[in-house]
This record gives C-alpha cells, structure tokens and sequence, in this order.
C-alpha cells in the first residue's frame, strides 16, 4: 500500500434521486439545489455535523465517508428521521411529479483514502446497496418520500442491539445482488409497512412470490471481536417471508431463542425445533 494511503473503516452513506434522470433540464437544476439544502437541514438537527463529511457529488446524489467518530445509532435513528420530516417539509406544496423523493444507504464498511479520493470494499457495498433494484421497488411500491437501506452488520450492531429507537419488525430482509455483490441488507420505508410492500421476486428467482433471505438472530455482537463472527452465522433465525403483501411475515425480536451450551450434547433422540405463535 502506498504510504500515502489510508485504510480504515467508516460509516459510508450513499443518496440518489428518484427520476433525476428523466427530468429535464430545469427539474434537475431544481433537484440539485434543493438536495444539499434538505440533507444539510436533516444532518444538522440530528446533532451531526456536515462539514466535517467528506461528500463526492454525483449529480443526481452523493457519496459520502463520515468521520471515524460518528455515532452510528444517531445516523441510523435520528438523521433518517429528520430526512423524512426535511423531505416532507419541502414537499408539502409541490405536485407529485416535482416531488423530492431519495433513496438512501448506510453501511459500515473498509475504505482506502488517498490522494485520489476513496476507494475500498465499503464503497461498492454503499453503491451497490444505493442503486439496488430491491431498494428502487420499495421506493415506487410505498409512495414514500425515502426509503433506506442498511448493511447486515449495521442493522446487526445498531437495530437488534437496541441503540436506536427503531425496532427489527421496522425492518424487512432482502438480498440484494448486483455484479460481485451479493450480501443480505434491510429495507425501511419511514411511516410505512414495508413488510406490505411488494418488493417482487428476489434476485435469480423464477417465481412471482420468491422468498426473502431468513432473518438473522437478534444475538449481541461485536464488530470489534471476531469471535462473534460465527455466531451470527450458527445462530437460529427467524421464518422466511414472502415476497409479496400476502406472504410477508414480521421477524420479531421475542422469536428469537438462544442457548449456549459449555459441554457436549447427545441430541439422537431429541427434536429441536421452533414455533411462532
């Protein structure tokens, strides 16, 4: 690695415009006024702090690696939620074709800073997560302003741990798969059911309602010590959900059963199994 360069990991938040494309030439210059002015508003009553973002403008969004010391609950909770109220606020009086509407990914994840710029795994995760098909169906099935969507390892370190006001049944799993990316994430539509949206089939399905990746246990983990790592991967999960209104099932945290055992267990006459009232 050049000695120039410095790798590290951060939180990576990733915004695209629904439709910038397809609007003309004075819509966009709208669009691209009025962007930085509702994130900055939603960022700066969370209690973060912009200008200290390093932020790449895409035109119709941006790329953004936030300071190593940024709370993530606070960006997963509070800055999503006043998005929301900064979105609808600008909205209020517009037509619903000249309707702000974004979509948005957080993700903590490996990066390289260099002169150059940034570069690293986390930054295709972010990208990929962004501009995901999943993620752009919820955004058109919910009518919503925002949708977001957050890596496995936040939603596994900020949602089941509590840290935020939001709750996992405020969450639905996808699979999202794009190129060399293929990894679960989690979906939520604030002021929306997004278990009731339709999401359509998941990616390499053949059938109208395929199902969604099973959800992952609510047990602790830590991003620090690798020994949790087989954990999440061991422990039990929660049902599949459909992928349509009619199949979706809610994964509720009171599911979830953990046992540890220290010794070795004789289970040849046992059945273990789950049942969801």
């Amino acid at each position: 690695m050049d000695c120039d360069e410095e790798f590290g990991r951060r939180l990576l938040w990733s915004v695209d415009v629904k439709g910038f494309g397809s609007a003309d030439d004075q819509r966009q210059a709208d669009i691209q006024q009025a962007l930085p002015q509702v994130l900055e508003r939603a960022v700066t009553r969370s209690g973060l702090d912009r200008e200290t973002w390093e932020i790449n403008s895409t035109g119709d969004g941006e790329l953004a690696v936030l300071p190593a010391d940024t709370p993530e609950p606070v960006l997963v909770d509070a800055c999503v939620r006043e998005l929301a109220v900064a979105l609808r606020r600008y909205n209020h009086d517009l037509v619903p074709e000249a309707r702000l509407r974004l979509r948005l990914a957080i993700h903590h994840g490996t990066v390289v800073a260099s002169p150059r710029g940034y570069r690293g795994k986390g930054i295709v995760a972010v990208s990929r997560l962004v501009d995901s098909d999943v993620l752009r169906r919820a955004l058109a099935s919910s009518g919503a302003d925002l949708a977001i969507i957050v890596s496995q390892a936040v939603f596994l370190d900020t949602v089941t741990q509590r840290h935020t006001g939001l709750g996992v049944v405020d969450f639905r799993c996808v699979r999202v798969a794009s190129k060399e990316f293929s990894e679960d994430a989690w979906i939520h539509v604030p002021g929306h059911d997004v278990h009731a949206l339709d999401l359509g089939p998941a990616p390499g399905s053949n059938g109208p309602a395929a199902e969604e990746p099973p959800a992952p246990s609510a047990a602790p983990t830590d991003r620090g010590d690798r020994s949790d790592q087989g954990d999440r991967g061991a422990a039990k999960r929660a049902p599949k959900a459909g992928g349509g209104p009619r199949h979706a099932k809610r994964y509720r945290a009171e599911h979830v059963v953990h046992n540890e055992f220290n010794d070795q267990v004789d289970a040849s006459n046992g059945v273990i199994g789950m049942r969801f009232e």
